[in-house]
């Protein structure tokens, strides 16, 4: 599987907004122009390996966050970014994700074509 880097440029420029951070400030982080973030963010560029750690660690993510789209294996989220949006939740709307979340699975499981790997 290639690299997406329009689906990988999407993931940047949402964690760099997620964190109020203009391309301007990303790029001072880690050392590069905010017309290189701009391009990365529009899939004009594509990155070397050395720019995506840096970015990653100026957004304080992993790599898998950046690259999640182009992954056939994507790391659960239950150790990560799901923990972390759970951490700010009252108990009564733990319940209610874990409701939903059973619901949809059960949902998705239910209408998965049957020619379909997994």
């Amino acid at each position: 599987m290639e690299l997406n880097y329009t689906l990988m440029g999407l993931q940047i420029r949402r964690h760099r907004k997620e964190q109020r951070l203009t391309q301007e400030a990303l790029g001072a982080k880690c050392n590069h122009s905010a017309s290189y973030i701009s391009n990365l963010e529009n899939a004009h560029s594509k990155p070397s390996l050395a720019a995506m750690v840096q970015i990653a660690n100026a957004l304080h993510v992993g790599l898998d966050a950046l690259l999640r789209d182009s992954l056939e294996t994507v790391p659960p989220m239950v150790n990560g970014e799901f923990q972390e949006l759970l951490a700010g939740c009252k108990p009564w709307q733990l319940r209610t994700v874990e409701d939903t979340m059973r619901t949809l699975i059960h949902s998705l499981l239910d209408r998965s074509p049957k020619s379909e790997e997994d």
